[in-house]
């Protein structure tokens, strides 16, 4: 809380423990091993809407737009969004932890590539999400490129870039698109 300056000081207090020291006996007492319990969408919902609002489908379901930018709620559940506020940024090249996905044109080994960088929720999340990036020279045939080049960010997260196989040089267009499905 902001507190105006004054011409009296205000006693204030700071406390902090190191929890290192004493973790096994903190994870005795609750029973708890440090990992990050499973989130599924449903899980995510209940952070972000009250009761009432997810009792309502056709705003805070799966293909809704709560907050009304243009993404759905399960696309802000892949992606590390959020859906009450409206967040129409790419994420950061090598560091982003949350944003749409990031494409452009880099330059290995010489030739040219289209480039995806995303994050996804891990396999042990246990979100039921299946994320598929795909490439096309003409917005018909779609090849589905495997998935690597994966960074974790920690247990729920991690960081995925995918490079497309052809150079610009073969084709003058190049589009990629990332489809996410979700398995209840």
């Amino acid at each position: 809380m902001l507190v105006p300056d004054e011409d009296e000081d205000i006693p204030s207090g700071f406390f902090s423990s190191r929890i290192s020291s004493s973790l096994a006996w903190i994870r005795s007492v609750t029973g708890h091993d440090g990992s990050l319990p499973e989130e599924s969408y449903h899980d995510w919902q209940r952070l972000y809407f009250t009761p009432g609002q997810v009792a309502t489908p056709s705003s805070t379901g799966p293909s809704a737009d709560f907050d009304k930018d243009g993404i759905g709620n399960l696309v802000e559940f892949a992606l590390n969004l959020d859906p009450t506020f409206s967040e129409l940024a790419d994420m950061v090249a090598n560091t982003g932890v949350r944003g749409l996905p990031l494409v452009r044109v880099e330059t290995i080994f010489g030739a040219d590539h289209v480039t995806i960088e995303f994050v996804r929720r891990t396999a042990a999340s246990g979100s039921g999400l299946t994320y598929e990036p795909r490439f096309s020279s003409d917005l018909e045939n779609w090849d589905i490129v495997g998935m690597a080049g994966a960074v974790a960010i920690n247990e729920r997260w991690e960081r995925v870039k995918i490079v497309d196989p052809l150079t610009t040089s073969v084709t003058s267009r190049r589009f990629v698109r990332l489809d996410v499905t979700w398995s209840e």
